[in-house]
Order: structure tokens, then C-alpha cells, then sequence
């Protein structure tokens, strides 16, 4: 994995005023789409998982919950610029190459886990959501994109930003490891601008004693979807009204 540096730095300075901005292009209500990944699921692969007081806290648990709370804030807001889909809706195993067939959509028959048709030759965004584990020497969130994807890095940029900003409201000591490239099957192999957020450290006790509460659960929501309600989804501009 390796760190973006000044290519990064000026990204940031730009998303900087994509938080200060109010949207000035006009669009339509559902105009785009967005398809939301819960990482990992199923007995099989619970992700990581992290211990608090006795009770064992599973990866795959707490980002249905993540996602769930941002579907719901895109599909109650009937002006939303995006509709969104999901891989899954419940604790049930799916293969990374399934989550790629249905964001890209090649045949123009798949649909989500609600049974809800996917817009054919894809969608527009994918944004997978994960929590990290392992050793956490510097723990914290950090957002990754494919390497060779311009609009993947910009669109990382964008949501970094307000998700640090909406998370750092409930858990003030958030650390951001800012954003990542790395070559993983959900990143590489999707046509779209794709993404993966990794959420924070379940490792770390003070991030997992955020991290289960349903404040840090409709952060995460909140952050997400501060960020698609600006983000350029053609990404002929960084986000809404400025280029």
C-alpha cells in the first residue's frame, strides 16, 4: 500500500472548498446511482472483529449497519441526486467477483440485494464499506482507490473529507490516515469511480466503544451522504459548481 502525497495535497485543498461550497449545477432527482457494499458477510467471512467488556463485535455486523443508515438517508430524500443500490441487506456470504458483476452490470440483468434491477452497463459509483483490524500502531479511518482511477482518487478525496468531518462529531479523537491506493478486486476490476472506506481500527477500545454506538453508526451515514449530495458524479468537476 502506498501513501499519497502531493498529488493528494492538492486534491485536499480542492475538496477543502467543496465543504464551504453550496451546489450550483442544477440535476435531477435519481439522475445517478450508487451502489453500497457492506464488506464481507456470512459465517464465513465476518471480516475482523474486536472484543469490549466481554462481548466479541464482528466486522461484517457493523458495516451492514454503516450501510444500512446510508441507504436510508439516500432513499428517504426524494430530491436525492443518486439511487441507491446494495450487495446485501443481511448477514449473508458474497464473493468479492459477485459484488463487481453487479456494479458493472455487463449483461444488464443483475440486481441488488433488495431485488431492485441494476441500471444496465452499471452504476455510477461504488463505495464499499469496511472497518480495519490488525496491528494499529497508527489506527484510524482511511479511504482507498484504485491506482490508476483519476476520478476514484478524486471521489476519495471528496468523501474522506466529510466523513472525518461527521465522525469527529461523536468520536472528537478520529484519527484520518488519509486516502490509499491499492490494487483489491473491488477497486480494480469495477468501471466506475470505486472506492473502499475503512472506517476505523476494531482493535483500538476508545474507536470500537465509538464504533458500535448508533451516533457513530448515523455519523458514518451523515458523512457518506453529505458527500454524494456535492460530489460530481461525471467528475468534470471536483464537486458541484467547481472545476
Amino acid at each position: 500500500m502506498k501513501v499519497v502525497s502531493s498529488h493528494f495535497l492538492i486534491s485536499n485543498i480542492i475538496s477543502i472548498f467543496c465543504l464551504i461550497m453550496l451546489p450550483s449545477t442544477s440535476y435531477a432527482a435519481r439522475d445517478f446511482s450508487v451502489l453500497i457494499d457492506p464488506g464481507h458477510g456470512g459465517s464465513n467471512d465476518n471480516g475482523t472483529n474486536g472484543t469490549l467488556n466481554g462481548t466479541t463485535y464482528y466486522e461484517d455486523n457493523l458495516n451492514l449497519d454503516y450501510a444500512n443508515n446510508l441507504y436510508s438517508k439516500i432513499d428517504n430524500n426524494s430530491s436525492h441526486p443518486f439511487r441507491s443500490f446494495q450487495t446485501r441487506i443481511a448477514d449473508v456470504e458474497l464473493l468479492n467477483t459477485d459484488r463487481v458483476k453487479m456494479a458493472n452490470n455487463v449483461s444488464g440483468t443483475e440486481k441488488d440485494a433488495n431485488d431492485d434491477y441494476i441500471p444496465s452497463g452499471g452504476v455510477d459509483i461504488f463505495l464499499s464499506i469496511h472497518c480495519n483490524g490488525g496491528t494499529a500502531s497508527n489506527p484510524g479511518t482511511e479511504t482507498l482507490y484504485y491506482e490508476t482511477s483519476d476520478a476514484g482518487m478524486k471521489l476519495a478525496t471528496i468523501v474522506h473529507q466529510f466523513f472525518m468531518k461527521s465522525v469527529r462529531g461523536v468520536f472528537s479523537s478520529a484519527n484520518s490516515r488519509w486516502i490509499k491506493y491499492k490494487d483489491i478486486t473491488v477497486l480494480h476490476n469495477t468501471v466506475m469511480p470505486a472506492i473502499l472506506v475503512e472506517t476505523d481500527f476494531m482493535c483500538v477500545q476508545d474507536a470500537l466503544e465509538a464504533m458500535i454506538t448508533s451516533d457513530y453508526k448515523n455519523a458514518v451515514g451523515t458523512g457518506l451522504n453529505d458527500a454524494l449530495l456535492l460530489v460530481d458524479p461525471g467528475f468534470k468537476n471536483y464537486c458541484w459548481g467547481f472545476t
